[in-house]
């Protein structure tokens, strides 16, 4: 299923690079990063052009940067700057003043970088996970999909085994994973072609769920945009995640933390919500 999901990424508008074929240069000092730095620094120069070589080195860091008590914590503030921005003090011509920096256009998603990898390698404290495709946006990995084959015998059980042992998840050890790269995660996806369950980062496993409907989209504008018979549920998953302006609403109107005695929760949209919001957005225009 590695293959076609790619394929169908490509349909959407991003640039793939698939490393069994091509070769990639990883620009990154060290595997422990999971960000590709040269294009979260390209991405926020092009959207703000106005700053200056010391703001940009600070915003790029910034992000990277930020501190929290568990991984948990950290996504959430990730998510908190990535969503409402930044800012920097500098002067525009009218004094030093503090300044919007935008780490992604919401406004105009063709303005962004959608960058899709697979086998992308990140070290962990003990071991190096390598997922099967991760979704970058501006550099920062905001998607892990895990690909089994429809043929085995247990496809969803298997690829959700994968992404639990990426999160450091399924030991007490907790050092089977690389957490690093699910600081930024807004979607992980498992998929076997014939299906495919969504969650966020700490989802647990039985609580991945499919995506049935990809309103306000139909399977036949799908079968059409991906010049396909059979609608599988990969293509609907994939469409309904990770369309880029899709990808950017879920990111910045769809997804909530929640403190719970047990600690913070990240929750973000399943189908009947998105749909039904958007619905409902709908009759009040």
């Amino acid at each position: 299923s590695e293959r076609p999901a790619l394929d169908t990424l490509h349909e959407l508008g991003w640039e793939v690079l698939d490393q069994q074929v091509t070769y990639w240069t990883d620009s990154r000092e060290t595997e422990s990063s999971a960000v590709l730095e040269p294009r979260l620094r390209d991405a926020v120069e092009d959207l703000n052009p106005w700053l200056t070589e010391n703001n940009l080195n600070k915003v790029v860091r910034e992000v990277q940067q930020v501190a929290g008590t568990s991984t948990m914590d950290e996504n959430e503030g990730i998510h908190e700057k990535v969503v409402r921005h930044t800012s920097v003090k500098q002067d525009r011509g009218h004094g030093a003043k503090h300044q919007t920096v935008k780490f992604i256009d919401y406004e105009t998603p063709e303005n962004n970088d959608f960058f899709a990898l697979n086998q992308f390698r990140v070290e962990g404290p003990v071991e190096t996970i390598k997922p099967d495709i991760v979704l970058f946006v501006n550099g920062l990995p905001l998607g892990v999909i895990e690909c089994k084959s429809p043929t085995v015998a247990e496809p969803r059980s298997d690829a959700l085994e994968q992404l639990q042992r990426y999160q450091n998840e399924r030991t007490e050890t907790g050092s089977e994973g690389a957490e690093e790269l699910f600081r930024y995660n807004q979607f992980s996806v498992a998929t076997w072609y014939e299906g495919a369950v969504m969650g966020t980062y700490k989802t647990p496993k039985n609580q991945y769920k499919p995506w049935r409907d990809p309103y306000p989209a139909t399977d036949e504008m799908l079968a059409d945009r991906f010049g396909v018979d059979y609608v599988s549920p990969q293509h609907r998953m994939l469409y309904a995640l990770f369309e880029p302006e899709r990808l950017l609403d879920q990111l910045r109107h769809f997804t909530v933390f929640e403190n719970k005695q047990s600690g913070t929760v990240k929750m973000v949209a399943r189908y009947q919500q998105y749909r039904a919001v958007h619905k409902a957005l709908e009759r009040i225009d």
